[in-house]
């Protein structure tokens, strides 16, 4: 076994791999509209485990956007190998860490239901830091949003809202686990024509002309079935509290709807009590939880 930066001529051996294997891993990055428009460059640093016949056997491949590089740590897209041994999975992470220059912390989200990956990944010294749950609500029935008096919804406007966005967002996800750096209005715009978000899927909510809570609603894929996918749902916390989140909720799971998707789901932190308790309220279950394993980068890695 040999391990190899990722090649233009080896980038759709890869992107059938990752397609073979996304089930077995955490899978939000792994769609097609997400593969389709794979490069490998800095932002998206790739290694590649071959064979003696020169096949694909595993893959890390990271992701540094200027978010990610900010805080100074990489997502990880996806961390796998097709004989799950330690040394396929040591061999490639220690060529990453050799290319990670102001990079001191790589995080991967692991499925609970998944104990010899998270064994081989504790072994070679990824931690715990958090857990995450998966929620899906099946029903179709979905109560109508009703924001009090002076309250208005309105669609993002990309050139115009970015700095709203980031307001909201930053305030109200300031002590949330794994959210705390703040996002940029250059980050903000550069997810105009991202094709998982629905078209007007960006909403933000205003008491006056102050913009206080938002939410954006994507779709995701499950067992071939297609759901509304609710996430960045926050209100800056003077507003919090006060059933402006439920009304949010219900009116990101109302405009799924409307695009024919009435089943929703979204990803909550495990230690977000009163957004899971909500959630439930509202009809979603759990489905399954993911950790998030964080590896510290030292010299002495590198």
């Amino acid at each position: 076994m040999r391990v190899e930066k990722i090649k233009t001529d080896k980038i759709q051996e890869f992107v059938e791999y990752c397609k073979s294997y996304r089930e077995q891993v955490d899978d939000s990055f792994l769609y097609d509209e997400d593969l389709k428009s794979f490069i490998p460059d800095e932002e998206n640093p790739t290694y590649i485990l071959l064979n003696e016949q020169g096949m694909i056997i595993g893959t890390l491949s990271l992701m540094i956007d200027s978010y990610n590089r900010k805080g100074k740590k990489a997502r990880i897209r996806i961390f796998h190998s097709m004989y799950r041994t330690r040394e396929s999975y040591q061999m490639l992470l220690k060529a990453s860490l050799k290319h990670l220059e102001g990079i001191n912390r790589l995080y991967n989200f692991v499925n609970e239901n998944n104990p010899e990956v998270i064994k081989i990944l504790e072994s070679l010294g990824f931690e715990i830091e958090r857990y995450s749950y998966h929620l899906a609500r099946e029903e179709d029935h979905i109560i109508k949003e009703a924001f009090p008096e002076e309250f208005e919804l309105r669609t993002f406007q990309f050139g115009r809202d970015e700095e709203d966005w980031c307001l909201v967002r930053n305030s109200g996800f300031a002590k949330l686990a794994g959210s705390e750096i703040p996002i940029t209005s250059e980050w903000v715009s550069g997810l105009e024509g991202d094709e998982l978000i629905l078209e007007g899927g960006m909403k933000l909510l205003y008491h006056k002309e102050r913009p206080v809570g938002q939410v954006a609603i994507s779709k995701e894929y499950d067992n071939d079935k297609l759901y509304t996918f609710i996430f960045s749902l926050c209100l800056i916390p003077e507003y919090q509290g006060k059933g402006l989140g439920r009304n949010l909720l219900r009116a990101a799971m109302n405009y799924g709807k409307s695009k024919g998707m009435p089943q929703a789901m979204l990803s909550v932190n495990a230690e977000n009590d009163n957004a899971l308790k909500l959630y439930l309220q509202e009809g979603f279950t759990k489905i399954e939880t993911m950790g998030c394993y964080r590896y510290e980068i030292t010299d002495a890695k590198r």
